[in-house]
């Protein structure tokens, strides 16, 4: 070692053109995975808002169906 420099031998074969197309191709695929991942939650919350929506008619199917049963019978009296 002399002075302040260091003796590193760089000569193993890699290139500087990897750095620059990591520095380019990483950052475009963290956007994309992030792009996926809020498609996911977007599709998850519209699924959970479409499910509780037919858990409530099925409800409003199942109260008439007993409405209906119910004014069944009361005709059947008379």
């Amino acid at each position: 070692m002399t002075g302040n420099k260091l003796n590193i031998d760089l000569s193993y074969g890699l290139k500087g053109s990897y750095t620059v197309e990591g520095a380019i191709i990483i950052p475009i695929f963290i956007v994309m995975l992030a792009i996926a991942m809020k498609m996911g939650l977007v599709l998850y919350n519209e699924m959970k808002a479409d499910s509780s929506y037919e858990y409530a008619t099925d409800m409003w199917l199942v109260d008439d169906f007993y409405n209906y049963q119910v004014l069944k019978e009361v005709v059947n009296e008379f």
